[in-house]
């Protein structure tokens, strides 16, 4: 297989698999092992994907140790990423997929070199379409709270076949909405995890938030799938 074709094949499995998850939590934690703590508690909540940024001291740490231990239960990514050295530390570590808060093309062509699947951040069309013509069409729409739903059903106009996974600003009610915009996915960190339970003591309480937040992608997607085999 071609490089650039190999490349494609990891970039389509790496979103089957985010979009198969629905939800992508993004981590920011204090310390390395708060990450994996709080990690382990989204997926015992039912979370399949976890987004480690590297923001959190020792990211790269947990993101080795979670990768080890959730292997089979939950794929582990690196968010925050915003520079090619960033990155190639991310994916040595072991991290499936690579979220920046912007678009750098440094950082998504080194991700691709290595096989490994980018989701950097785009705001405006402009950046939609530099992402575009660098071949990725799967992008965090970032932050999401800028224009909400209805923007990224305006982006959907002119980029049909761009899929669009937005983070920051995103809430448990709101994720009914933007899946119905075309959300692919939903990146949620603060509403999910606020900063007092980013530790181990708060284990309960993060694990029922993260089964309601599954729940919501859950009952969205079945709704959809009823309303469909109803026409």
């Amino acid at each position: 297989m071609a490089a650039v074709e190999q490349q494609q094949h990891h970039a389509l499995a790496g979103v089957a698999v985010i979009e198969e998850a629905g939800v992508v939590a993004v981590v920011r934690a204090r310390t390395a092992a708060d990450a994996v703590e709080v990690s382990r508690a989204l997926v015992d909540g039912g979370v399949r994907a976890i987004e480690v940024t590297f923001t959190t001291p020792g990211a790269t740490t947990a993101i080795t140790t979670l990768t080890s231990e959730l292997e089979g239960r939950a794929t582990v990514g690196a968010g925050t990423v915003v520079n090619p050295e960033q990155a190639r530390a991310a994916i040595g570590a072991g991290a499936a997929f690579v979220v920046s808060p912007g678009y750098d093309a440094e950082v998504v062509d080194c991700a691709g070199a290595l096989g490994c699947l980018a989701l950097p951040g785009v705001a405006t069309p402009t950046e939609v379409m530099a992402a575009v013509r660098r071949g990725h069409d799967a992008l965090k729409l970032f932050p999401g709270s800028i224009g909400g739903p209805g923007y990224l059903r305006a982006l959907a106009g002119p980029f049909p076949d761009v899929r669009f996974m937005p983070t920051g600003g995103v809430t448990l009610d709101s994720i009914p909405v933007w899946l119905s915009a075309g959300a692919f996915a939903i990146g949620v960190g603060g509403s999910l995890v606020p900063p007092w339970l980013r530790d181990g003591a708060h284990r309960d309480q993060v694990v029922a938030a993260a089964g309601e937040v599954v729940d919501a992608v859950a009952g969205w997607r079945s709704a959809r799938v009823g309303a469909e085999a109803g026409r």
